[in-house]
């Protein structure tokens, strides 16, 4: 009778387990170009987690990492980085994260992390999970997971939108002015110029109507690479943007 009652709840654990969706998800968010767009990792249904070593792809053509935040409170310690070559500084569109613990944890329907990434082109920049993932518990056994990947995917701008701020922004690079020359006077509010880690350093404001616009106010700016964000409305009165990557000399 013992071991009738032993192995009818190896059983129902059994099945209980592989009920449970024990996951690893990217969510799918949409944004607009220059915008900050926040994308969430799930984690959920994983008892006795006791380590974690995977790393999640991007492509540094179309999105720059900024940073991370919403980090899950049981993964004290976790460390989590966005992958440089050594020699050049370049980014490889890898971010790395692990952890380890002594006490295990679990996780039911929980964020486990929201990473923060630049849009600064289209039109859709997948979020994939490397092969070479891996979750264990507390004693080293792997956990078998489902990993889902994620999408950016750029929202843009509309046809009449698009064309409303069709412009040349010259020179390129440039020293301390800049010159915009739309085809059609735009009315621009103001243009904001970030860095490349996605912090905004200068906020200009111009409230003007013009087809063509000098911009003087770049004196402070360090040496580099930087994204001017244009901001404009349309006839109904809605927000547009239009950035352009531009360098200091």
């Amino acid at each position: 009778m013992n071991l009738l009652k032993i192995i009818f709840f190896t059983i129902l654990t059994f099945l209980f387990n592989q009920g449970k969706a024990q996951t690893l998800q990217i969510d799918n968010v949409q944004a607009n170009l220059g915008d900050t767009a926040s994308v969430t990792v799930n984690i959920s249904s994983i008892d006795s987690l006791g380590s974690i070593t995977f790393f999640i792809s991007y492509d540094t053509t179309k999105v720059n990492f900024i940073n991370y935040t919403n980090l899950n409170p049981h993964t004290t310690g976790i460390l989590i980085n966005d992958i440089h070559n050594l020699s050049n500084n370049t980014r490889l569109g890898k971010i790395a994260i692990s952890w380890s613990n002594l006490n295990s944890v679990s996780f039911v329907a929980e964020i486990f992390v929201v990473f923060h990434f630049k849009v600064i082109a289209g039109n859709e920049c997948p979020l994939i999970f490397s092969p070479d993932c891996e979750l264990a518990n507390y004693k080293g056994d792997i956990i078998s997971l489902n990993f889902i990947n994620g999408n950016i995917s750029l929202t843009g701008l509309s046809v009449s939108d698009n064309n409303l701020l069709d412009c040349k922004i010259y020179p390129n690079p440039f020293n301390n002015n800049i010159s915009i020359d739309f085809l059609d006077p735009a009315f621009i509010e103001g243009i904001n110029v970030f860095q490349m880690d996605g912090k905004c350093v200068q906020k200009i404001i111009i409230n003007k109507q013009s087809s063509h616009f000098i911009i003087k106010q770049l004196n402070n700016l360090e040496k580099g690479n930087y994204f001017f964000e244009i901001l404009s409305k349309n006839k109904e009165k809605r927000e547009i943007k239009k950035t352009f990557k531009l360098i200091k000399n």
